[in-house]
């Protein structure tokens, strides 16, 4: 595991991807630096982190397009077949791999952190739970990408499928179905709808994180997401080896 997890991060680097990413990272997340906190000269970073959120949107699938299309369009993915390792410790590493490489771009925000703490007022916790909430969201994210990535042998296509299925997550909860009537069916139907959208919807999850507060259950959802993606791009590699 430790070899391969070694391997898979030194490949970021070995491309352009892992320093076209941090430097896209860095520059955007000072940019809401910037607009959010410095230019209005507002002590609540509560908007910064709200921002990089949706920015994590667009650019993890960065991250993870190229993790299995990259070896299928190639063919070298006969290689991962044939290796004496297990499919599980193959996708475990490109997770931690990926997720690695986030959380640099993430650490490296800190700087923002400290200068508001410097020169403005800083609520900690709100500052812990949203690291905390952001790097549950894109683990999830990542899990979401490589089960996509290990589905087609085109990184573009990876990608956008990556980021239709993360935004359409990140949406539900603005679905607000009204089956109407005045009915007892029809209310019940909403009932149930909005129930459905609202518990699977990453805004609404991460929105308690936003406000400084821990909730396990929205903890719980992230890492039951992203262990659930793992898993059937698990199921997706040993699929294909029957092929």
């Amino acid at each position: 595991m430790k070899a391969l997890y070694k391997k898979e991060l030194e490949q970021y680097f070995y491309t352009a991807i892992g320093y076209v990413y941090l430097t896209i990272f860095l520059l955007v997340c000072g940019f809401y630096f910037i607009m959010s906190n410095m230019d209005p000269l507002k002590g609540d970073i509560r908007t910064f982190f709200s921002n990089i959120l949706m920015f994590v949107m667009f650019i993890i699938p960065l991250l993870t397009m190229r993790s299995f299309s990259e070896e299928r369009k190639g063919r070298t993915d006969v290689l991962l077949f044939t290796a004496p390792v297990k499919d599980t410790t193959v996708v475990v590493a490109k997770f931690l791999a990926a997720l690695t490489v986030f959380c640099a771009g993430l650490v490296l925000t800190l700087l923002f952190v400290a200068i508001l703490g410097l020169y403005g007022q800083l609520d900690i916790y709100v500052v812990i739970t949203n690291y905390l909430g952001l790097t549950l969201a894109a683990a999830a994210y990542i899990g979401i990408g490589l089960f996509l990535s290990a589905k087609t042998e085109s990184q573009l296509s990876a990608a956008a499928a990556t980021y239709c299925v993360i935004f359409f997550l990140w949406i539900l909860n603005y679905f607000k179905p009204d089956f109407g009537g005045g009915n007892l069916l029809g209310s019940f139907l909403t009932s149930i709808v909005s129930f459905i959208t609202g518990f699977f919807s990453f805004s609404k999850r991460f929105s308690t994180f936003a406000m400084g507060m821990l909730n396990f259950s929205d903890i719980l959802f992230y890492l039951s997401v992203t262990g659930a993606f793992l898993l059937i791009c698990v199921r997706e590699l040993d699929r294909r080896k029957d092929l």
